[in-house]
């Protein structure tokens, strides 16, 4: 890996250095925040899954570290398809949230424009109209 990496928060460059943690800039949307940790948090998964199979000693205790004891090769599939359905969702979440919602009924306090809202909070969507 090279000594820059371009920024894809507003940075020009950002200095990678091996082995030390970056953090998300505090001025990136709640939403967007939520989305690029969990999307870390796969990719983190499947590598430790995959560095406890080749090194045991590593792991704790649980039904993963039994496994990789073991030798059962089979976790690594195990772990891919769980990451699958994580993404699944996370990509279910992102569609909703980026789906224009359809305009209110009626006025400010109206039963119908209410339940409305409820509906859009329940769904994870954009409460007020834009």
């Amino acid at each position: 890996m090279g000594d820059y990496q371009p920024g894809l928060f507003g940075d020009d460059e950002v200095t990678a250095e091996r082995g030390k943690r970056r953090r998300m800039p505090t001025t990136l949307p709640p939403h967007l925040r939520k989305w690029l940790t969990r999307l870390a948090r796969v990719g983190a998964r499947i590598s430790w899954t995959i560095e406890l199979l080749y090194d045991p000693s590593k792991g704790g205790q649980g039904e993963l570290c039994e496994r990789a004891r073991a030798g059962d090769h089979t976790l690594v599939l195990d772990t891919v398809r769980d990451g699958e359905y994580q993404l699944s969702q996370l990509g279910e979440d992102i569609d909703v949230f980026m789906t224009p919602p359809d305009k209110l009924p009626a006025g400010p306090g109206d039963l119908a424009r209410v339940q409305a809202m409820s509906q859009r909070q329940a769904a994870k969507m954009q409460i007020f109209d834009l």
